[in-house]
């Protein structure tokens, strides 16, 4: 199936319920798509009013309580999460397509956020990840990086957040301890040069710094 469309697309995602559903977002719209049986794809816009002008959406995720070991409570899909440029998240109803509510999470553009059953996951320019809950009335973690927060993800089990951020770290937050794990660092510009020395390696780097790794853990020490 094949669609040419004058809406901007940033984000586009299937779903969890139903395969021939889709849902995107981009410069000023929000937008359902329906895959027909004659291969064509139908879209219709929700009725954001003020909100869309001037506003950028960037980043969408399913509201996922409908996952559920209780086989009559796997249609409990009703939300559709939806981030933007102004630090906005939006929240829409997947069944009726109309936009419910609105919240303020962020001093900076989102770029990322992730969804399940209990709270949703939130990165942002302003450098943080949160994990706020689904009313959106408080945070139960926050974590700080150096650079843009531009990917999150919640682990299966909701117990772990992967961030990643504009300069190359990785790092996993642990919902029930709030502690943080950095996996990877990287430099945010060109290595100049580098050497070996026993079981760390130096680079320096167009980003002005110099850096020391171990080459066990991979951890940055310096």
């Amino acid at each position: 199936a094949k669609q040419s469309a004058e809406f901007n697309i940033i984000s586009l995602k299937f779903s969890p319920l139903e395969s021939d559903k889709l849902v995107s977002c981009g410069k000023e719209n929000v937008r359902f798509w329906r895959v027909k049986p004659n291969k064509t794809i139908r879209g219709s816009s929700v009725v954001l009013n003020h909100h869309a002008r001037n506003s950028v959406f960037t980043c969408l995720d399913f509201d996922h309580s409908f996952f559920s070991s209780n086989k009559n409570e796997e249609h409990q899909l009703s939300r559709v999460f939806v981030g933007s440029k102004h630090g906005q998240v939006y929240q829409i109803n997947y069944h009726s397509e109309k936009l419910e509510a609105n919240f303020s999470v962020s001093e900076g553009a989102i770029y990322s956020l992730s969804v399940n059953a209990a709270f949703c996951a939130v990165g942002s320019e302003d450098q943080f990840m949160r994990a706020w809950s689904l009313d959106f009335s408080e945070f139960y973690m926050e974590a700080k990086h150096e650079t843009t927060v531009c990917a999150v993800d919640i682990s299966p089990d909701g117990l772990k957040v992967a961030c990643g951020t504009l300069s190359g770290a990785v790092g996993v937050a642990e919902k029930a301890n709030s502690k943080y794990l950095t996996l990877l660092r990287a430099h945010t510009s060109d290595i100049l040069s580098m050497d070996l020395q026993k079981d760390k390696i130096i680079t320096v780097s167009k980003d002005n710094t110099i850096r020391i790794w171990d080459m066990t853990t991979f951890d940055q020490d310096y």
